[in-house]
């Protein structure tokens, strides 16, 4: 085929804009054209196999909807016009059904339904010649100016101009064609053409008008391609379609279509330079650019053939390409050349080139054939030859040095010699070893390490190959299987220049070395075992109680090295305290020395080290006698529960504030129910205000405290089992900043911060650590009854498993708060957080199990140092925040245009009540039910009437009934687009934190403000899906 018939077969192509897809019996997409994926937005794959009024549920609302349905149950044919307001498009519909399925086409006409309001509007005569004419004298008749308006909707989507031919003044220019020269409505009319002609210093403007219109005189239909000037200045190239019309009053009128085809002009200059460099590249290729015919024809050779061949370029075209092959090279070119097809059209071949002198040289040639894309047949060839000569010289080499090597490794004995090249390819593989891996020196060679070994032998041996490759050696040890071990050296291989061609592998079998070395270990380990007698602590002693044994694990344990404490008294060393008896001493080994067995396993007794740091120990005791039964010394041995105390006592406290949290979380709901009651008759009170009521104030004072009880609410809700706080990310700085301060004015205590300069970000619900600072801060308050230094501070703190082992693994900020109060007794201090403790007289015993159970819900942290008489000191680990805070936008004023109709779903009748009221106020219908039964009931008969509720509010939790965690599945099996808010005054359930998990549209905590709910309606209401 011609280029012409491609260019022409392209072009219908380009305008093909039909649009299609079909659905199979479920409604679900089974094929779906390029541009229907692109009309909806989606790709193909997105849609095939989904169904389309879930992932198009828009068409339910449109004509298509109904339409579709009567031609599939019809099973007949529908044909109908529709616009589809989302993507602003008319569209002709053709729905044809089948039993087996149903195919939509869409044809897009927007452009003719566009034409077809303008029609409407010019057809109202005379006011076309009002619009346009006001300008100008020229006036057309209406006979005309029907024919006229026929040739402007054909064209809308072009410029259009009517000319009076006698004089080339302007009749009218439709809005594109206004555009196009970027000239206002109306502009135009009465002027001369030439205005719109670019003229050079060859040719002015009126020459060029005077060739278009010659040029047309003799046709009655002429296209050219026309240079025009904008009215800025500016120029740009169209197609111009000109039709002359006889009109018996003006003579011949021109009705001129333009095209804009500038990008079309810079696309053919640009290809005119891409040749132009491609010439250029070409001719300045070292390499050998060339192309045939079919047969192998030479036409066309770049101007390093010369250099290559030592042919000049002419001397070879016209010529068959097979001259300059090898004889025994071109069966294997002929076989290469039948492997390309349409889809595989490259290929590489290495082969030997006849020069001019008789001489060959080593060419590797990359060919690509280019086929007729109708008839897949092959047009011509092009490629690159480059001169191998050298390189084929090398490895001509390196086979001779490869054979060496192979001789070496067929006699290694109990390993492997192997040599890879650059590409990590086997070039020899050599050895016994080689039938530990199952692998024959065949199956390697010639393949790579990717190809042939395992993915976790690829992952040792990748880097040390790769080092050889760079020069340098490594030597390791690699199992090939549980029983045996080798050891492997990789070293690089050069050639005579010194040159790095590859690499080298050598492998030998140390499984015998190494078993003699694991047998010496294993002994060893035994006999140091038996002197150590155990893993735990071990101090023996002499009969006078002094130390003669002294393990590591006693030395890490007491702080004393082996050295130093070797010799000395064990009571000397052994400092142990009974924290049940006020931390007095006691003596393990003078018990031990009496000819007593000792045995505490509580954890009670201390050990209290070198450095002053405590311990919590269990020990075991026993005398040591000789063969003749003589008491000769004590053994002891201890274990550090430390860690096991602690986390005893943490689980303890656990228990403690669980015990509360259930009775704490029933208190709360009931709590938020009343406060919501509160807090909207106190919203509905303001509505009624004017503006200016002085009881306004009152009112807003009201609020402010329902919002304080809300705070305790949420004081017992920390206690709930299982509770989350509502977490954000905070500046903790600012939050300290505006807490503190306030707490400690007229107490005379000066307070101290210290930031670290860029402390990160916190992740915590504000107002539950506001709550926990403001209770530590008391009890420092508390504690320094006359004044003084109360010392707060933040630091970046990056935590492993071992640093603190009841915190997971990540950033944390560290806040800690010092006062140099009254501190607080040491066998208080493990009692502190137990809710049932106080040391107050007035005091509840809630505020640091408070603190406590905010901080655990966190998952962060607290622990607190205190020193009786000198003050305390409280840590406070939160996890940290690296991302950047985002500020929330600014509060909405409230809407009183809601629309809509509005399920209300609560059993508790003041709320239901008061939540009715609100939402009438703002301007919904409300409807009211006290159960998720009646609930469902209720929206089942008015989705069957299509009578729709715009959004459904549901308490969590109703006594007796379905609440809104049970109801959502089955209202959104009723109606998958059931928007539905839940609610309640049991913030720490899930389904509160996560409710989009459950289905949720929205979320809303009692109690709330009128603001809180008309914001939430609003974006419920008025969210796409």
């Amino acid at each position: 085929m011609d280029s012409l018939r491609i260019n022409q077969l392209a072009t219908i192509l380009d305008r093909v804009k039909g649009t299609f897809f079909a659905l199979d019996t479920r409604d679900e997409f089974v094929f779906v054209n390029q541009n229907a994926a692109n009309l909806f937005r989606r790709t193909t794959v997105d849609l095939i196999g989904k169904n389309i009024w879930q992932e198009l549920p828009e068409l339910q609302h449109l004509k298509f909807h109904p339409y579709y349905r009567q031609a599939v149950f019809g099973q007949k044919e529908l044909f109908f016009e529709e616009f589809y307001p989302s993507l602003n498009f008319w569209f002709e519909v053709r729905i044809s059904p089948s039993p087996e399925g149903t195919l939509v086409y869409l044809q897009d006409i927007t452009e003719y339904k566009l034409a077809q309001l303008k029609l409407k509007d010019v057809l109202q005569y005379p006011s076309f010649n009002d619009a346009q004419a006001k300008n100008t004298n020229y006036h057309l008749e209406p006979d005309f100016y029907q024919n006229l308006v026929s040739i402007i909707a054909r064209n809308m989507a072009e410029g259009v101009m009517l000319v009076r031919h006698a004089d080339s003044k302007i009749l009218y220019a439709n809005p594109r064609f206004e555009q196009m020269f970027g000239y206002g409505t109306g502009e135009l009319i009465g002027q001369s053409t030439t205005i719109l002609n670019y003229g050079d210093e060859n040719t002015d403007a009126a020459q060029v008008d005077s060739e278009i219109r010659s040029s047309i005189q003799q046709e009655e239909v002429t296209t050219f391609e026309v240079h025009n000037v904008k009215k800025d200045g500016s120029t740009f190239w169209s197609k111009a379609t000109i039709s002359l019309y006889e009109h018996l009053e003006y003579g011949l009128i021109g009705i001129a279509v333009h095209e804009d085809i500038t990008e079309q002009k810079k696309a053919e200059q640009a290809l005119r330079e891409n040749e132009e460099r491609y010439r250029l590249l070409a001719d300045t290729s070292l390499d050998l650019i060339f192309t045939n015919t079919v047969d192998g024809t030479i036409t066309y050779l770049s101007p390093s053939c010369k250099s290559l061949l030592g042919y000049e370029p002419e001397e070879l075209l016209g010529k068959s390409s097979f001259i300059l092959f090898h004889p025994d090279d071109i069966k294997l070119i002929m076989e290469k050349i039948k492997q390309t097809t349409p889809e595989s059209n490259t290929i590489q071949v290495t082969y030997r080139c006849r020069r001019k002198d008789g001489s060959y040289i080593w060419v590797e040639t990359y060919t690509r054939s280019v086929y007729d894309p109708v008839t897949g047949k092959p047009l011509f060839a092009s490629g690159v030859a480059r001169d191998i000569t050298e390189r084929k010289k090398a490895e001509l080499a390196l086979l001779e040095s490869e054979a060496r090597y192979r001789t070496l490794a067929k006699n290694f004995p109990n390993g492997a010699v192997l040599l890879f090249d650059k590409d990590l390819r086997y070039t020899i593989a050599e050895g016994k070893g080689l039938e530990v891996i199952g692998l024959t020196g065949k199956q390697l060679v010639g393949k790579t390490i990717y190809e042939i070994l395992t993915a976790k032998t690829v992952a040792c041996l990748e880097t040390p190959y790769r080092a050889a490759l760079a020069g340098n050696e490594t030597i390791f040890e690699m199992p090939y299987t549980d029983e045996l071990l080798y050891q492997v050296y990789v070293l690089p291989v050069r050639n005579e220049n010194n040159e790095i061609t590859g690499g080298m592998v050598v492998t030998q079998d140390i499984t015998e070395q190494r078993q003699m070395q694991n047998a010496l270990a294993a002994e060893t380990e035994r006999l140091a075992i038996t002197l150590r007698s155990i893993g735990d602590g071990v101090v023996v002693t002499d009969n006078a109680g002094n130390i003669v044994l002294f393990n590591r694990a006693a030395a890490e344990l007491t702080g004393w090295s082996i050295q130093n404490a070797t010799g000395k008294q064990a009571e000397q060393v052994l400092h142990l305290q009974d924290s049940r008896k006020d931390s007095s001493r006691v003596y393990p080994i003078v018990d031990i020395l009496e000819g007593n067995r000792v045995n505490e396993i509580t954890g009670d007794i201390v050990l209290l080290t070198l450095q002053k740091q405590k311990r919590n120990i269990s020990f075991t005791g026993t005398p040591l006698y000789n063969k003749e039964s003589k008491l000769i010394g004590a053994v002891l041995t201890f274990l550090d529960v430390t860690e096991k105390i602690y986390q005893m006592d943490e689980r303890m406290k656990i228990r403690n504030l669980e015990s509360l949290g259930t009775l704490a979380g029933g208190l709360a709901h009931n709590f938020n129910n009343v406060l919501t009651a509160i807090m909207g008759n106190i919203s509905l009170v303001k509505l009624n205000l004017a503006d200016g009521d002085e009881n306004q104030e009152y009112l807003e004072a009201a609020e402010k405290a329902t919002f304080r009880a809300k705070d305790l609410a949420q004081q017992l809700l920390t206690f709930a089992k299982g509770g989350s706080p509502i977490k954000e990310k905070t500046i903790i700085k600012v939050l300290l900043e505006d807490t503190v301060p306030y707490m400690l004015r007229n107490t005379g205590i000066r307070c101290e911060f210290n930031f670290d300069a860029n402390t990160w970000s916190v992740v915590i619900d504000q107002a539950q650590i506001t709550q926990a600072v403001q209770s530590l801060v008391q009890n420092a308050i508390d504690s320094m009854p006359h004044g003084g230094l109360l010392q707060i501070a933040t630091t970046n703190v990056s935590v492993d498993s071992e640093q603190q082992p009841m915190l997971k693994v990540g950033n944390y900020v560290l806040l800690t708060i010092t006062d140099q109060g009254s501190g607080i007794k040491p066998e208080e201090l493990p009692k502190i957080f137990d809710p049932y403790y106080t040391t107050k007289f007035f005091g509840k015993g809630l505020g640091l199990p408070i603190c406590y159970s905010i901080i655990k819900k966190h998952e962060g942290h607290i622990s607190i140092e205190s020193e009786l008489g000198k003050g305390t000191r409280i840590n406070i680990y939160l996890p940290a925040a690296l991302e950047p805070i985002n500020r929330k936008a600014n509060k909405e004023d409230i809407s009183r245009t809601g629309l809509g109709r509005i399920l209300i779903v609560d059993d508790e009748v003041m709320v239901s009540e008061m939540l009715a009221k609100i939402l009438q106020k703002l301007g919904y219908q409300t409807y009211k039910t006290t159960s998720g039964e009646e609930a469902l009931e209720t929206y089942r008969l008015a989705h069957e009437d299509n009578f729709h509720f715009n959004a459904v509010i549901a308490d969590l939790s109703i006594k007796n009934g379905m609440g809104a965690r049970e109801l959502i599945p089955k209202l959104l099996q009723l109606d998958p687009k059931a928007k539905v808010i839940v609610s309640s005054g049991y913030l720490n359930d899930p389904v509160m934190t996560n409710y989009r998990d459950y289905g949720f549209a929205g979320c809303i905590n009692k109690p709330f403000s009128i603001e809180m709910l008309d914001r939430i309606l609003r974006e419920i209401t008025q969210r796409w899906f």
